[in-house]
């Protein structure tokens, strides 16, 4: 059983995980659009619902608090599955005021995969959707075959890791990175930050491969737009219904997410502007990003190289590594 505490240092945990492994996270950003900013993106989402969540004994004190503050904080298409995710897993211990059983961790993956999937308009397997699939189906099988917390959880990483080597680097594009699917990776390291600080035995080579022509999936929408809505009071239901159709047909990567007081919403689209403008009939606002995802691929293009230095002694060494030299050969 877990606590309102353990959770919290759990999260921490993650949060250092996904720190940690943030620039190997966007190596491997290649869907939907090569823009290498997943790890950056899934890092800000949980990181600041962390820092806004304040400790609590009441587990469905501490809950509601983290389901809102994520929820709020998702950036870009990562984020926001991930945040959708993650307040659907956290529904599920909304009633307890104590402990998360095994069996509440089960029903809360089960809610966090119906809802990532119910989120997304055009669900894609081989993606973060694939792994939330795979240890919700594992939770529900094993939460009573399990003798412990710690064989449950470790058995849910161990099934984790084989669907993220097996499932997760199937696609064309990912085949290209020799990298798993970089949502499905940042939800990797989030679950081993939170239940193990283990070494990622499962990526100890990587390939050099071929990369992918810039603009290839987004030149007719290159604007990745998102923001929050906080609703009117007398916000129109059919006038919400209206909007996301809107926004689902007009983008990719689409995603609005209804909360009973704002919408978060996160889109790829060549007309932020009547998006906008049409929101603004819903309600107020706030937290407006809109990116040129075409200069965001260029700038991550021109700085995926990797410099290599001769050096003769550590002083030397320390001096190429703080001037950002990443590989070194040693003088005979």
């Amino acid at each position: 059983m877990i606590t309102a505490d353990n959770m919290y240092k759990a999260l921490l945990r993650s949060v250092d995980s996904l720190s940690k492994n943030e620039e190997l996270i966007n190596k491997a950003n290649v869907f939907p659009v090569p823009d290498g900013d997943t790890g950056t993106n899934m890092l800000l989402t949980l990181r600041n619902a962390v820092e806004k969540t304040p400790r609590a004994s009441s587990f469905s004190s501490f809950s509601k608090d983290f389901s809102y503050n994520i929820l709020r904080s998702a950036r870009g298409n990562s984020g926001v599955i991930l945040s959708v995710a993650a307040s659907a897993f956290f529904e599920a211990a909304h009633k307890n005021d104590s402990v998360f059983t095994l069996d509440e961790i089960a029903h809360g993956l089960a809610n966090a995969k119906t809802a990532a999937y119910e989120t997304v308009s055009k669900p894609e397997e081989g993606t973060i959707l694939t792994l939330l699939s795979a240890i919700s189906d594992y939770a529900k099988k094993y939460c009573t075959l399990a003798k412990n917390d710690g064989e449950f959880l470790g058995g849910l990483l161990s099934d984790a890791k084989n669907t993220l080597n097996t499932y997760c680097c199937e696609s064309t594009a990912q085949r290209k990175t020799s990298l798993p699917d970089s949502g499905a990776l940042g939800l990797y390291f989030i679950l081993e930050g939170m239940i193990a600080e283990s070494e990622n035995v499962f990526l100890t080579e990587q390939k050099s491969g071929q990369t992918k022509k810039i603009g290839d999936d987004f030149e007719e929408k290159p604007y990745c737009t998102q923001f929050i809505i906080d609703k009117n009071e007398n916000a129109d239901a059919a006038l919400i219904e209206d909007f996301t159709f809107f926004v689902k047909e007009t983008g990719e990567s689409a995603l609005v997410v209804n909360s009973p007081s704002f919408i978060k919403v996160h889109t790829h689209t060549d007309c932020p502007g009547e998006i906008l403008t049409r929101a603004l009939k819903i309600g107020t606002l706030s937290e407006i990003e809109i990116d040129n995802m075409l200069l965001q691929s260029k700038k991550a293009s021109s700085s995926a190289h990797s410099i290599a230095a001769i050096y003769s002694g550590q002083g030397v060494k320390e001096l190429f590594e703080s001037l950002g030299v990443s590989s070194f050969i040693r003088a005979m």
